[in-house]
């Protein structure tokens, strides 16, 4: 087997461990009280498009507030950790925030690594050949789950790192499973090494609505299109109309969340996934939730994961903020 051949049938094998797990969690989140569909699925071609068109919204201001940092922040990050030769994005969405950090670590450097890891191919696939163009940059897109490093090629984990995580993607996972992604994060790492989180804050519900139920219904789009997909994808029988999108602020988890809930009474078959589902009127699908942050407890939750933090910077007016965490030895 030559080498494109392998890579060719390594990134089959990817794709297929990522279908049959994908089966396996629509299967259980269906056939389960309350119902639950994985955050990944919104974010097919259609749902990447429509996600950046949210990011756009004046409601949104979580992208504009993070954008604002990164552009008044990155020189200071990039010199900060001046001996980084390679920066691993995880989720990098379109690609304009990677601009933004690339621009400001090539300004001290002459060369760089940026790997881009996305499960969305197309997304990849535009970031990384857009990104290509920048001299100096050297452009890496791998296809897959962030929730571990391992489908990263070994080559970048020669030499000190900076993992991006930005977007407050951190909030779409649970106290749980979020300390447990940066733990695994932090086992992939090594000491020294640095990520860079973008988090969103606690800030008035109203503000918070408003973000997540916009009132021309693009949010809406993009949440009913996890439906189209299932129907696509998966030969699901779902009528997308017949659900409508629900956003709602849960105090108690200081998240907010969003559902399809369905209009009336219906039975869904999800052949790929060898199941069916049943829903009354009012029934809803979890399909997405967005921890907001307090920033006093982050420094707390950076020791927990195995990093020490470096630097924190707000935006004010919108509650967001940057963090810069540095990896250290597990026995301290």
């Amino acid at each position: 087997m030559n080498p494109s051949q392998e890579v060719e049938a390594n990134a089959a094998g990817v794709s297929t461990r990522l279908s049959e797990n994908l089966a396996f969690e629509v299967r259980c989140g269906l056939t389960t009280y309350p119902k639950w569909l994985p955050t990944s699925l919104l974010y097919d071609a259609v749902g990447s498009a429509l996600f950046q068109a949210i990011t756009e919204l004046p409601e949104y201001g979580l992208t504009a507030a993070e954008i604002r940092l990164l552009k008044q922040r990155a020189l200071s990050i990039a010199a900060a950790i001046q001996p980084c030769r390679t920066l691993v994005e995880l989720g990098p969405g379109d690609g304009r925030k990677a601009r933004i950090v690339v621009a400001a670590f090539l300004h001290l450097r002459s060369e760089l690594d940026y790997y881009a890891m996305d499960v969305s191919r197309s997304a990849l696939e535009k970031t990384t050949r857009d990104l290509a163009a920048i001299p100096g940059l050297r452009a890496h897109g791998v296809e897959g789950s962030f929730v571990s490093l391992k489908e990263l090629p070994p080559s970048v984990h020669a030499g000190q790192r900076c993992v991006m995580l930005l977007g407050s993607t951190l909030g779409n996972f649970g106290p749980d499973s979020r300390l447990a992604l940066l733990q695994s994060l932090r086992n992939c790492l090594n000491m020294g090494d640095w990520v860079l989180l973008g988090l969103d804050l606690i800030k008035p519900v109203s503000l918070l609505i408003a973000a997540y139920d916009d009132p021309i219904g693009v949010t809406a789009a993009f949440n009913r299109n996890v439906l189209v997909r299932l129907n696509r994808e998966m030969g699901a029988s779902f009528k997308p109309d017949c659900f409508r999108h629900k956003a709602v602020w849960s105090s108690l988890h200081s998240r907010m969340e969003m559902h399809l809930e369905a209009l009336e009474s219906c039975t869904v078959e999800i052949p790929a996934a060898e199941c069916v589902a049943h829903f009354d009127r009012g029934e809803t699908i979890h399909t997405e939730s967005s921890y907001k942050f307090d920033p006093a407890s982050l420094s707390g939750l950076a020791w927990d994961a195995g990093f020490e933090a470096a630097a924190q910077w707000e935006d004010a007016s919108w509650p967001y903020t940057l963090v810069l965490w540095k990896a250290r030895s597990f026995g301290r």
